[in-house]
């Protein structure tokens, strides 16, 4: 009959290929996966600084972009402060003003007719002396 092999009993080639097998996953096990393994734990401890970081600067950014609002928002209200002061001021140095210049208009009115009702005076006083004046030249 037949005096082939059976394919379901292992010969001794497959029996050295897994021999071959175990070593290399053995050699792999031992010396390769705890260097990965390492070089994986560090890169996955540097992601993890970095997050933090990267937390840590999204909350200071946030604190100062809330200082940042706060300060200006003050700096608003100040401005608004001294504008308003600024707009009271000049009112009142716009009141002083027209009040010296009311004072001063009134002074030189007051002064103008003054000189007017002292010109007015001296011009009467001419005025009655010149008939007198006429009536000694006209009986010459």
């Amino acid at each position: 009959m037949f005096t082939s092999a059976n394919f379901l009993v292992p010969n001794a080639t497959v029996l050295v290929e897994i021999g071959v097998f175990a070593a290399v996953l053995g050699v792999v096990a031992r010396f390769v996966l705890p260097r990965l393994r390492a070089a994986m734990d560090h890169r996955q401890e540097e992601i993890r600084s970095a997050i933090e970081a990267t937390q840590r600067a999204r909350q200071l950014l946030k604190t100062a972009e809330l200082d940042y609002e706060t300060r200006l928002s003050d700096a608003r209200r100040q401005a608004s402060a001294i504008i308003e002061s600024a707009r009271r001021v000049g009112a009142y140095l716009q009141a002083e003003a027209r009040k010296q210049a009311k004072e001063e208009h009134d002074r030189i009115v007051a002064r103008a007719q003054w000189d007017i009702d002292q010109a007015t005076a001296v011009a009467r006083d001419q005025l009655q002396q010149e008939p007198e004046d006429w009536t000694s030249t006209q009986s010459h």
